[in-house]
């Protein structure tokens, strides 16, 4: 017999499924569809479904214990999914374009904010991590706005508004007795944005300043071979213990590579030493 129009339509028994998993309060469910690979609809389904049980408090694991990062690929929290014995898990992380379920989104509507948000409320971790994005508060892009007046105040308007959304996921972080970390270059004019001078105000938020070449930064030097990178960079946070293991500057025993002809972008990648101190801070102020 033909098959029918509903059967047409159907993905075969033998279609790619793909869902991705890796959520560290849902094992369970991990081990239950990890064989599969689910059709992209169905992903974002079973994302919503996961925001709907977290919200309705039918979470599997102990989400105080949860690492959540915002505007950043996973970075401190899939290496914490590779360190045994840790007493904190990892947990959402939420990209400007995507979260760690690869459901895609923008984080300048607001309702994909709202989504992050909700998502934080539900899953009250321990650390939330903030990376919102810097280029458009850095000294470059002051000295190229005058070629392009118009789009560089468009996209600042844009990233003013991811900065406020950070520091308001870092209000609810307080107000709940649970911390925060965010960063950006030491020179970068965000620094003197509102919300952040409010921020650094509170007598509950301390900030310490970093040279990455201390944690193992490299790019690529002259020649091609890795040459240390120096990257000031501000770290601000309510937990004196992470501050405590970020808090180091270069002696000046080695020459820096500058962040010039492309290499800034190298360096937007956090070296493995400075999540692991980041981490591992999180395990001491626990």
């Amino acid at each position: 017999a033909a098959p029918s129009a509903a059967d047409a339509s159907a993905p075969p028994a033998h279609a790619e499924m793909e869902v991705e998993v890796g959520d560290a309060n849902d094992e369970m469910l991990n081990e239950l569809v990890l064989p599969f690979r689910l059709h992209r609809n169905l992903r974002v389904r079973a994302t919503r479904l996961y925001e709907c049980l977290l919200i309705s408090g039918l979470s599997a694991g102990d989400s105080y214990h949860v690492v959540f990062e915002v505007f950043s690929p996973p970075r401190v929290t899939a290496a914490m999914r590779t360190m045994p014995h840790l007493s904190l898990s990892g947990g959402s992380s939420f990209d400007l374009a995507a979260d760690e379920n690869g459901v895609s989104g923008d984080s300048t509507r607001a309702e994909d904010r709202q989504r992050c948000r909700a998502r934080v409320l539900a899953e009250k971790p321990f650390l939330v991590v903030g990376s919102p994005p810097c280029t458009l508060f850095s000294a470059l892009q002051n000295l190229s706005k005058q070629r392009n007046q118009e789009r560089y105040a468009a996209r600042l308007a844009e990233a003013r508004v991811l900065l406020r959304f950070v520091t308001e996921i870092y209000a609810i972080q307080l107000a709940g007795g649970r911390h925060f970390l965010h960063e950006h270059l030491i020179g970068a004019s965000s620094w003197k944005e509102a919300c952040i001078d409010r921020l650094r105000r509170d007598p509950r938020v301390s900030e310490v300043s970093c040279d990455q070449c201390q944690f193992g930064l490299v790019t690529p030097g002259a020649g091609g071979s890795p040459a240390p990178a120096r990257k000031r960079t501000r770290f601000m946070s309510s937990s004196p213990e992470i501050l405590a293991r970020l808090d180091k500057r270069c002696p000046g025993n080695h020459a820096h590579q500058e962040l010039l002809s492309g290499r800034a972008a190298a360096a937007a990648i956090y070296p493995d030493e400075l999540v692991r101190a980041i981490i591992m801070g999180a395990e001491d102020q626990r």
